[in-house]
C-alpha cells in the first residue's frame, strides 16, 4: 500500500508483479524478497487472517495508523488497531493521533457497524499478559482501564453523539447487532468517564428484552459503579430468574464485580445463592470460572485471599466432579507471565491443592502447573 492508501503491483522471489500475493512457507526458516517500482510502501500481511500465527513486525504507529485509516481487509485493520493499542499500553505514546483516526472513522461511518466495535475494542487482559515478557495483573488492570479512560476522554463528544444515534426504538431489531454490539462498547468507555448521557442509557437499556443490550449496559453501570449497578441487577434478576441460562450470566456479572470492603464476602454469598446449585457445571463456572477470569482486584488481591478462596472452593469440588474441577483451576495456573514473586505465590497455593488427596484429573492439572 502506498501513502496515498492505494495498492500496488510488487513481486515476491520474482513471481510476476501482483497486487496481492499467497506464499507457502515450507522451511523453519526462509528469506523472502518483495520488490515494486514504488518506494516507502507500508505491507498489509495475512490479509483474511491466512495463517494463524504470531507475527512480529517492525512496523511503526505512524504505519498501524495508516493500515487502521485505509486497510480494505477487516482482519489488518482490526489487527492494527490492537498492536496501537498495545504500544499505548507498553510505552505510553501520545494517543492523539490515534484518537484523531478513530473520530474520524466513527464521523465518517464508513466502516459497518460490527467492525467498528471491535475497532474500538482494546486487547483483552489475557492479550495484554501474553504480550509482556513479566507482568502484574493488577497493574495491568489499571494500567488498561486508564488507557480506555484517556481514550474516552479525547472521543466524548463523539461517543456521546453516536451512542444517542444507535439508540433508537430499531436497535432490538434482529438485522441490527452491529449497533448492539457498537453501543455496548461505547457505554462502556462513557461510564468510565462518568457520562451523564452514557450512564441515562445504560439505565434505560438494562431492563430491554434485547438479552444483549441489557447485558452490556448492565456491564456499563457496573464499570462505572458496582454499588449502583446493583438495584439494576436486582431487577434483571427478579426479571429472569425464571430462566436458568440467563440466570448464568447473571451469576457471571454479579461474580465480576468488586464492591470494595468486603468484596470476597459478597461473592462467597453468590455460592449460598437459592439458585445457585453446586452440582450444575454451568452454574460453577459461572461463579468461579468468572471470578478468576473477570474479577481482577479480588482474585489478584496483595493479601492472597483471592487464591485461597479458589482453593478451597476447587478442592471441595474436586470431591464430587474430577472433571469440572480440573478446568475450573486453569485460570489460576495460567501465570507463566507474571512476575516470578507472583508466580511463587499462586504455585505455592496449588501446592496445597496438590498435598491433599486429590482426582487423578485435578493432580494432572497441577502437576503440569507447578512443575
Amino acid at each position: 500500500m502506498n501513502q496515498r492508501g492505494h495498492f500496488i503491483n510488487f513481486r515476491i522471489n520474482n513471481s510476476i508483479a501482483d497486487k496481492e500475493h499467497v506464499h507457502l512457507l515450507t522451511k523453519d526458516k526462509e528469506e523472502i524478497i518483495i520488490d515494486s517500482e514504488d518506494k516507502n510502501l507500508i505491507p498489509s500481511f495475512l490479509r483474511n487472517f491466512s495463517a494463524p500465527v504470531y507475527l512480529k513486525t517492525d512496523l511503526e504507529q505512524i504505519e498501524y495508523l495508516h493500515i487502521l485509516e485505509n486497510d480494505d481487509d477487516a482482519f489488518n485493520k482490526w489487527d492494527a488497531s490492537q498492536n496501537l493499542y498495545f504500544q499505548h499500553f507498553e510505552s505510553k505514546k501520545d494517543i492523539l493521533p490515534l484518537t484523531k483516526l478513530l473520530e474520524s472513522l466513527l464521523k465518517s461511518r464508513s466502516i459497518n457497524y460490527s467492525l467498528m466495535s471491535l475497532l474500538i475494542d482494546l486487547p483483552s487482559k489475557s492479550s495484554l499478559e501474553n504480550l509482556l515478557k513479566e507482568s502484574d495483573p493488577i497493574d495491568n488492570y489499571y494500567k488498561r482501564k486508564n488507557l480506555m479512560i484517556e481514550i474516552a476522554t479525547n472521543l466524548k463528544s463523539t461517543f456521546e453523539d453516536l451512542a444517542t444515534l444507535l439508540a433508537n426504538d430499531n436497535i432490538c431489531l434482529s438485522k441490527h447487532d452491529g449497533h448492539r454490539s457498537l453501543l455496548g462498547k461505547i457505554l462502556n468507555y462513557l461510564s468510565l468517564i462518568k457520562s451523564e448521557t452514557g450512564l441515562d442509557l445504560a439505565k434505560h437499556f438494562s431492563s430491554s428484552s434485547n438479552m444483549t443490550l441489557s447485558i452490556s449496559s448492565l456491564k456499563a453501570l457496573c464499570l462505572y459503579n458496582p454499588q449502583l449497578g446493583l438495584p439494576y441487577l436486582d431487577k434483571f434478576y427478579l426479571n429472569w430468574k425464571e430462566n436458568d441460562l440467563v440466570l448464568e450470566k447473571w451469576f457471571e456479572i454479579m461474580a465480576s464485580i468488586n464492591i470494595g470492603e468486603g468484596g470476597l464476602d459478597f461473592i462467597k454469598k453468590l455460592l449460598k445463592h437459592k439458585d445457585f446449585d453446586k452440582e450444575n457445571p454451568n452454574k460453577l463456572r459461572s461463579v468461579i470460572g468468572t471470578f478468576q477470569r473477570e474479577n481482577i482486584l479480588l482474585f489478584h488481591a496483595r493479601d492472597f485471599t483471592g487464591y485461597e478462596f479458589v482453593v478451597e472452593k476447587i478442592s471441595e469440588v474436586d470431591k464430587y466432579n474430577p472433571q469440572v474441577a480440573s478446568r475450573l483451576i486453569l485460570p489460576m495456573t495460567q501465570f507463566q507471565n507474571f512476575n516470578k514473586e507472583l508466580q511463587d505465590i499462586m504455585k505455592s497455593k496449588l501446592q496445597k491443592i496438590y498435598n491433599q488427596k486429590i482426582s487423578n484429573d485435578l493432580s494432572e492439572i497441577l502437576e503440569k502447573a507447578i512443575g
